[in-house]
């Protein structure tokens, strides 16, 4: 069950829909093979989700996992319009949360004060 509910849903309903627009296309016309043509371009991307190794995200949630990156991309967007800046620290900072991860793959995490945008006049009143 955990292909029709769970994590695996989008690798799962991808291949059903390639099956059926290829029976509706052999049935109905050549006009629907395009549309099994896309679903199978996601089956392939999915596949190539579940069997890579740099990422647990994509391994564990193939193809939903690609929506994570998707809303960290627009992530400014959002929290410029609907949530807090990323200097706020509950329980900690954006930048300093970046930074952990960072330092955990073995990525240099070295920032200046002006990327990390702190207030020195805080920290030094503090």
């Amino acid at each position: 069950m955990e292909f029709v509910w769970g994590r695996y849903s989008g690798l799962f309903y991808s291949a059903v829909g390639v099956l059926l627009f290829i029976a509706v296309g052999v049935l109905f016309g050549s006009f629907w093979f395009f549309f099994a043509i896309g679903l199978f371009l996601l089956f392939l991307i999915g596949l190539t989700d579940y069997f890579q190794k740099k990422r647990a995200v994509l391994g564990n949630f193939p193809l939903m996992g690609r929506f994570r990156f998707i809303f960290e991309a627009i992530r400014p967007e959002l929290r410029q319009y609907f949530w807090e800046a990323d200097s706020d620290e509950l329980p900690y900072s954006r930048n300093q949360r970046a930074m952990v991860y960072q330092r955990s793959k073995q990525i240099l995490a070295a920032r200046l004060l002006v990327q990390m945008k702190i207030n020195i006049w805080k920290i030094l009143a503090g």
